[in-house]
């Protein structure tokens, strides 16, 4: 238990709401349904804006039939980019994107 309150303590982003969740944990007046949304709100947190940077290497892109979004899969060279881009033709959609250095477009396929 003492490892559940510590941890809520240090991932409070500002000190009013640190002196309110010490109030809620220590003083045990609050009931459970404000403190699970307070904690489900500090551990969840806000998710990444940021698109992540792609490694270096050659990158194919695939998706189920008539959808819109996909995934990339990265492979280290283009005969292994070529292979996987074959296996994975026979029940999905395929685009070979190509080699990517310090996250941008290299060269095309």
């Amino acid at each position: 238990m003492f490892l559940r309150k510590f941890f809520i303590y240090i991932l409070l982003p500002c000190e009013t709401c640190l002196i309110i969740v010490k109030h809620f944990i220590f003083n045990h007046k609050v009931k459970t349904e404000i403190f699970n949304f307070l904690k489900s709100f500090l551990i969840m947190g806000r998710p990444a804006t940021k698109p992540a940077e792609l490694r270096d290497g050659y990158y194919i892109e695939i998706r189920n039939r008539n959808s819109n979004s996909g995934v990339k899969i990265r492979r280290d060279n283009s005969d292994q980019m070529y292979r996987a881009a074959k296996e994975y033709e026979r029940s999905k959609d395929v685009i070979i994107l190509g080699k990517y250095k310090n996250g941008k477009l290299v060269e095309s396929a």
